[in-house]
């Protein structure tokens, strides 16, 4: 959909939006429409974050469990930066409201990261300052996740209503959803069924049983697009948002969802005209930041090159299914935003071309 065109739209829940967090002289200019719609929310010049989901994506409960995840979480360390969400003036984070077509969605106000965009210029791509202010930070998410941080029973709770890998996007990457269209002889998804069966499901037996150390709740997709950056008294932070592909996995996924996005434009760097790019500089610069903040991983053996390769293929079987399953839909007229349809096909075509001799 054109950005105008859901500008034009939200029009008539502006005036209830406004109301629910007392926003005045509210302009919203869309950010990202996908599954999720976010607007950067303008109110009298205070910016916040508006998303909005439908409700056919997520329940209100899992919402509600991503949102309490990230208000535990902020409050274990003082050097963890988490854009929260703003109660409105009915002490309640989620806003039900109609929008295109008379649809329900979910609508939730987040504070705005502070710091810089560091896909601008692709500036955050070259420092190796950011990847070990990236990797510490995820090493902090990590920890904070094993401890149960805040409130042990609130942690138990929210357990329930956070999904595990295979039940994010409607179980794009569950193996049955595979299987079934592999079956109908859906080449991508035969590729992806014949690597689960060789490289997938042996390497998730070799990780062991899941551990407090290992396993729990994770951010789930903290690539360079959901942070910004901010430098003061020669030391980087990370302002780390968008939540919604939290779920329970191993804490390693969440490692092979930084070193897949930085094969990819170790891949793509020259097409992109990103100068001064080094893959091997910034990998290693995270590995340290994460391994120095979070030894339980190291104590298991996680963090050994084998296990790291291991995770990097799991995210990028996954994110593969989940390009996949958009694609498939896109044939039997399902309709997405084209830059989204544009990019899944770039991933199923690079898994193509890679794994098309196994």
């Amino acid at each position: 959909m054109p950005a105008e065109q859901s500008n034009t739209v939200l029009d008539s829940a502006r005036h209830e939006i406004s109301a629910c967090w007392n926003l005045n002289n509210l302009e919203l200019t869309p950010i990202k429409l996908s599954e999720n719609h976010t607007f950067v929310a303008n109110s009298d010049g205070n910016k916040f974050i508006l998303r909005c989901s439908p409700l056919d994506h997520r329940t209100k409960s899992a919402i509600q469990a991503e949102l309490d995840f990230i208000l535990l979480t902020s409050n274990f360390n003082l050097d963890l930066h988490l854009c929260k969400p703003i109660l409105n003036r009915s002490q309640e984070y989620i806003l039900q409201l109609k929008l295109y077509d008379d649809k329900a969605w979910y609508a939730v106000l987040f504070e705005y990261a502070q710091g810089t965009d560091p896909t601008q210029q692709w500036s955050g791509l070259t420092d190796t300052n950011v990847f070990e202010a990236y990797g510490r930070t995820l090493a902090m998410l990590h920890q904070a996740s094993m401890h149960k941080s805040g409130d042990v029973n609130k942690w138990n709770q929210i357990k329930d209503n956070i999904p595990i890998l295979d039940q994010l996007h409607g179980g794009a990457s569950g193996i049955e959803r595979i299987q079934s269209r592999a079956e109908l002889g859906h080449v991508p998804s035969k590729m992806l069924l014949n690597l689960w069966h060789l490289k997938i499901a042996p390497f998730v037996k070799s990780c062991g049983q899941p551990s407090d150390g290992t396993f729990g709740i994770i951010h789930g997709d903290l690539n360079i697009s959901n942070y910004f950056t901010k430098r003061a008294d020669d030391k980087t932070d990370l302002w780390v948002f968008d939540f919604d592909q939290v779920h329970q996995n191993w804490f390693g996924y969440d490692i092979g969802v930084v070193l897949h996005m930085i094969q990819f434009f170790d891949e793509n760097s020259s097409n992109m005209k990103i100068e001064n790019f080094d893959a091997k500089s910034i990998r290693s610069a995270f590995l340290s930041g994460y391994a120095k903040n979070f030894t339980p991983m190291v104590d298991e053996g996680h963090l050994e090159p084998s296990m790291l390769n291991g995770f990097e293929l799991l995210r990028e079987y996954s994110h593969t299914a989940i390009a996949v399953d958009i694609l498939f839909q896109v044939s039997v007229g399902k309709k997405f935003e084209e830059s989204i349809v544009s990019f899944c096909k770039l991933c199923s075509e690079r898994f193509e071309n890679k794994y098309a001799s196994n």
